[in-house]
């Protein structure tokens, strides 16, 4: 891994180990393997969303777009494209559940996802003033795309999909949002054993986008060492954490420790 993750990893580890040492009878455990199981929607195991999978993929997407106009409604679009025209060929990208809306195909966890990455400083969105309109833009901040071009490593270990990735988004990035808009509602779905344009189909219904990891060909793979990092980078709390031990690492101390057993 790089040493942007590295050095995420280590801080982190100084500063678990700091208070384990000071702290062993209160602290069963601090250690530097993170657990990532919170990272998964809790559900039966068959039905779990990949929330880092979907985290990562959401940030890659904003950073290679090249759209002017990548508001919450092109990318609820983009990655509803993405999701269903690649599990057409059983290739499982995102994880993300939609629905008949009033803009056709919506997913109430992209919006979720992209609050998140916003409150982690991977995300910012900028403010565009067109006549009387304002208009909401999303970008990466420079957290963010360190995050993504440091990532070199896990995108050449999943070129295949990444390709599949940016050539759907390619294919559809800079067209208008009105353009996209008559795509999204023209384009068919199964419901109840039928393919039905989205326009046609009641508002609320399922549009069952994805594809099961078990019935996929490829998928996003991520190790455990990257998994670990992306807990800390894709949580806002675990971030916030995360921001803390860096800095205290820098400082040389651990603010926990100056506060004394008491202070716990």
């Amino acid at each position: 891994m790089s040493d942007f993750f590295n050095r995420t990893n280590q801080a982190l580890l100084n500063w678990g180990w700091k208070l384990k040492s000071a702290f062993e009878p209160k602290i069963y455990y601090i250690t530097n393997r993170l657990h990532y199981y919170f990272c998964m929607e809790e559900a039966e195991p068959s039905k779990r969303r990949d929330v880092l999978s979907d985290r990562f993929l959401l940030a890659y997407l904003i950073y290679k777009s090249r759209a002017r106009d990548l508001g919450k409604t092109k990318i609820q679009k983009l990655v509803f494209f993405i999701e269903s025209e690649l599990a057409e060929r059983n290739i499982k990208t995102f994880d993300y559940d939609f629905k008949r809306s009033n803009f056709g195909a919506f997913s109430g966890t992209v919006k979720d996802d992209l609050t998140e990455l916003k409150a982690c400083d991977i995300l910012t969105e900028k403010t565009h003033k067109q006549f009387q309109y304002e208009h909401n833009f999303f970008a990466l901040t420079d957290n963010g795309r360190e995050i993504i071009e440091e990532s070199d490593e896990l995108l050449g270990e999943n070129r295949d999909l990444i390709n599949n990735v940016d050539a759907i988004l390619q294919k559809y990035d800079q067209l208008p949002l009105d353009t996209i808009l008559k795509i999204a509602y023209a384009r068919k779905v199964e419901v109840d054993g039928k393919l039905v344009k989205i326009k046609d189909v009641r508002k609320g219904t399922d549009l069952n986008a994805g594809i099961s990891e078990a019935d996929s060909k490829n998928k996003l793979r991520m190790d455990d060492d990257w998994r670990e990092t992306f807990c800390i980078l894709f949580d806002r709390d675990e971030c916030k954490s995360h921001n803390e031990a860096l800095r205290d690492a820098r400082e040389g101390r651990c603010s926990a420790c100056d506060m004394g057993v008491d202070g716990l």
